[in-house]
């Protein structure tokens, strides 16, 4: 053990830096300094405690030389219940040496809490934590939360879907005078200074819709925490949000996502009672924003449906927004973007949709080519559109509604250009034909294909060079374009591209 390594002890240092686990070990073993010096590299990374094995190894490394090497952990995930007395307790001894423990994740919390509550006591008193994941949340959780001493920078929780324990929900439980306290503007009042990123799922604000429907909306208080290094909000299935308490909990957000339940709502047999609910609380929201003459005034982006960011109300600008629901006839979600697009004006705009976003005459519905001509679109700069046409399009003139669509981009700020068009209407031929010997007969089959429809007819017409010409030259700011059409009946695409001061280059792919 004490023997001189043949090669330098700096050399071996940095093959224990890039070494596997077993090498690490074995340079343990030649020298004392080595034993000591290289423990860090079994500990970089994340260390996983997924049993009651794994954490007492884990006790039984970082005790030697004195609970020196707990220094050397930055990041655990501790997914482990029903440890035994001893197993506990030893955990429990080396839990307050992580001094320098920054990231803790616990994807079981509650079963990982409850199985020993003496966990909440010691995780809670360390000091070093600044990012915490937390899933599966229940009672033994949120005692957790509430009597952290660190100081968090980013919050990933989760509350149960169903608590096995007791067939319920953490908020089921949750008495209406205790509500207002569980908002998570004053519950995590402990990291107003250093909190940046909040993600937060199945955190409810108040008690059931239903509640609203006899009640009226809660009076939710102006609480006087604020957050000012808050940055980055993620709303995961926490329907019907109220958003003055995070407007004025937050008044420095930059980034937004959102992904509720209540794009599926729409979708449902009863949409129109959703949709006079979603109108209902937007409606709201709005009302609440104007009557306090406050909202976000940096906010950046927004990601999520266009379900969420309507239902939300935001009458704030916003430069990017990422719709990620397929706009659509059959989602009764496309009559939101106008009201959507007015308040928000973005710069940059990603979105998808059918037929009926690019053009449907005979909706009162306006497509995108009318929005884009209203206040909505003044500001866009940068377009990312993505038409996925269907069935029900088999009628739309390609050619003609593609035209309308250029000629409502004349007169906008348009620098970039992204336009995706695909189809999945016409019959195309097998790539790999079944031999005849192998083929098996079908009455009802037939080896012609389906009759061309009027749209499969436009856009096998289209010059797609000639349409990408075309556009270029009626927008004088556009730096560069990337069109992509499909080819009906054929596989691949045909492709046209554009940068500033050169000329359309068009190719089409064979895929």
């Amino acid at each position: 053990m004490d023997q001189h390594p043949a090669l330098n002890y700096d050399v071996l240092l940095e093959i224990g830096a890039v070494a596997t686990g077993l090498t690490v070990s074995a340079l343990m073993q030649t020298c004392r300094r080595l034993y000591h010096d290289c423990a860090q590299y079994l500990l970089t990374g994340v260390v996983r405690l997924k049993s009651e094995k794994t954490v007492v190894d884990f006790c039984r490394f970082v005790e030697a030389d004195g609970y020196s090497r707990c220094s050397y952990v930055r990041e655990m995930e501790c997914k482990t219940y029903e440890l035994s007395p001893a197993s506990s307790q030893q955990f429990l001894e080396v839990i307050p040496r992580l001094t320098r423990l920054e990231s803790l994740r616990l994807p079981a919390a509650e079963d990982t809490l409850a199985s020993e509550p003496s966990l909440v006591v010691a995780f809670a008193s360390l000091t070093s934590l600044r990012h915490l994941d937390l899933f599966w949340v229940h009672g033994h959780t949120m005692d957790l939360l509430a009597n952290m001493r660190s100081s968090l920078k980013s919050l990933t929780i989760t509350f149960l879907s169903v608590w096995p324990h007791e067939d319920s929900i953490f908020w089921d439980n949750i008495k209406d005078d205790v509500w207002l306290n569980c908002h998570p503007v004053p519950f995590l009042r402990q990291h107003m200074s250093s909190l940046q990123k909040l993600h937060m799922c199945i955190w409810h604000t108040f008690p059931q819709y239903e509640t609203i429907l006899v009640r009226g909306y809660p009076q939710l208080p102006a609480y006087p925490q604020v957050y000012p290094n808050m940055r980055s909000l993620e709303i995961e299935r926490c329907n019907f949000a109220l958003c003055l308490p995070y407007i004025r909990g937050f008044p420095n957000l930059m980034h937004l996502s959102m992904k509720t339940d209540h794009a599926w709502d729409l979708d449902a047999t009863d949409s129109r009672d959703t949709a006079r609910t979603l109108r209902n609380h937007r409606a709201e929201n709005v009302r609440s924003q104007m009557d306090s003459r406050t909202t976000w005034e940096h906010l950046e982006d927004f990601t999520g449906t266009v379900v969420d960011l309507y239902m939300f109300g935001l009458v704030c600008p916003i430069p990017r927004v990422e719709l990620t629901d397929r706009l659509e006839r059959k989602s009764c979600n496309l009559p939101l973007l106008a009201d959507v697009l007015s308040y928000a004006q973005p710069v940059h705009l990603k979105l998808e949709g059918d037929g009926t976003l690019l053009s449907d005459p005979a909706s009162e519905t306006l497509a995108l080519p009318d929005l884009l001509r209203t206040r909505g679109g003044s500001r866009m700069e940068n377009l990312d559109v993505t038409f996925r046409l269907d069935k029900s399009d088999e009628d739309l003139d390609v050619g003609a509604a593609l035209e309308y669509f250029a000629a409502s981009l004349e007169g906008t700020p348009l620098r970039r250009l992204s336009l995706k068009l695909w189809e999945r209407f016409s019959t195309r031929p097998c790539l790999h034909p079944v031999p005849p010997d192998l083929a098996i007969p079908h009455p009802a089959s037939s080896s012609a294909l389906a009759p061309r429809r009027m749209a499969e007819i436009s856009l096998d017409a289209l010059d797609v060079e000639a349409y990408a010409q075309r556009i270029s030259d009626a927008i004088p700011s556009l730096d560069d374009m990337s069109i992509r059409i499909a080819r009906p009946r054929k596989y691949g695409d045909r492709a046209a591209t554009y940068t500033k001061g050169g000329v359309v280059t068009a190719t089409t792919r064979k895929t």
